[in-house]
């Protein structure tokens, strides 16, 4: 019983390092998400260069982007969605999802993309 005890108390004294995100974090947060999420659709690389960190690797299938590959990507993409707009996904991000520790934040939201195939419109979605 004593271990179990022991245990107990130490989860107590160590809960104040993962404190909750105040409500005005997350919302900061979010609106961080969302306007990286914006600057990533519309292409704006000098919104884009402020975001991502200089040290940025983004993991993908089969492939690593580093922090200028990862824009030229971004900017790339937004040119061909701005030259047939409509065959461009659709993009809507919901239910956020914000924990923070002293040091960091985890931001989890779910995507609905919304692309035509065989000429209707298909809603898919993913959380990230």
């Amino acid at each position: 019983m004593r271990p179990i005890l022991a245990a107990v108390s130490i989860l107590f004294a160590a809960a104040p390092a993962f404190a909750q995100c105040s409500d005005a974090d997350k919302k900061a947060l979010e609106a961080f998400d969302r306007a990286w999420g914006d600057a990533t659709t519309s292409g704006n690389r000098a919104a884009l260069q402020a975001i991502y960190a200089n040290e940025y690797q983004g993991l993908g299938p089969a492939v690593t982007l580093g922090k200028a590959a990862a824009i030229d990507a971004a900017v790339q993409a937004a040119e061909r969605n701005r030259a047939n707009p409509a065959d461009a996904p659709r993009l809507a991000f919901d239910s956020y999802s914000i924990a923070c520790t002293p040091n960091s934040a985890t931001i989890t939201h779910r995507t609905a993309a919304t692309v035509k195939v065989d000429g209707k419109d298909q809603t898919f979605q993913s959380r990230s």
